[in-house]
C-alpha cells in the first residue's frame, strides 16, 4: 500500500510539473514578445508588430496590443501632418477618456485660431504698408484718390467702389 501510494505521488508530481513546463513553454514566448514591444512603445518606438495568432488570453492580449499600436500610429501620423502645416488633421477618439486623442485635436483648433488670427493681421499689416507707399509717392489729389480707389478695390475684392473727395466747390 504504501509503496503504491508514494509512487502514485511521485508520477502525479512529474505529471503535473510537465503539464506546468509546457504551459510555461507555451506562454513565455508570448508574453516576453508582448512585453518587449511594450517597452519599445515605452521609448517611443512604433515599428515592431507582434505576430501573434493565439485563440486564448495570450492572443487576445496580443490583439488588444495591436490595436492601442495601430491607435498610438494613427496619432503619431496626424501629429506629424499638423507639425509640417496641415492643421485640417482630427484624430479618431478611442473613447470618452482618450487623453492624448483630446489633445491632439483640442490643440489643433487651437493652432487653427491662431493661424486664422495671424493671417489676419499679416493681411492688415501688408494693407497698411501697400496703401502707405501710395499715399507717400503721390503729390496730385486725383491721381491718388484713384490710386486709393484701385488699390482699395483690388484688396477687398470689390466689384465696385467710389470715393467722393470734398473741396472747396463741394463734392
Amino acid at each position: 500500500g504504501r509503496t503504491v501510494m508514494v509512487g502514485l505521488l511521485c508520477v502525479t508530481l512529474l505529471l503535473s510539473l510537465g503539464i506546468a513546463w509546457f504551459i510555461t513553454r507555451s506562454i513565455a514566448p508570448s508574453l516576453r514578445l508582448i512585453v518587449r514591444r511594450m517597452q519599445d512603445i515605452a521609448k517611443g518606438e512604433l515599428r515592431h508588430e507582434v505576430k501573434i495568432d493565439q485563440k486564448d488570453e495570450i492572443g487576445v492580449l496580443a490583439e488588444t496590443f495591436r490595436e492601442m499600436q495601430n491607435g498610438l500610429r494613427a496619432k503619431v501620423d496626424a501629429a506629424v501632418a499638423i507639425a509640417t502645416g496641415d492643421l485640417g488633421q482630427r484624430v479618431a477618439i478611442n473613447g470618452r477618456d482618450d487623453q492624448l486623442g483630446n489633445a491632439i485635436n483640442q490643440m489643433t483648433v487651437a493652432l487653427q485660431t491662431s493661424k486664422a488670427q495671424s493671417d489676419r493681421q499679416d493681411w492688415v499689416k501688408t494693407g497698411k504698408n501697400e496703401l502707405n507707399r501710395i499715399i507717400v509717392g503721390q503729390g496730385d489729389l486725383k491721381a491718388l484718390a484713384t490710386e486709393v480707389l484701385v488699390f482699395f478695390a483690388g484688396y477687398l475684392d470689390a466689384q465696385i467702389g467710389s470715393l467722393y473727395v470734398l473741396s472747396d466747390e463741394g463734392v
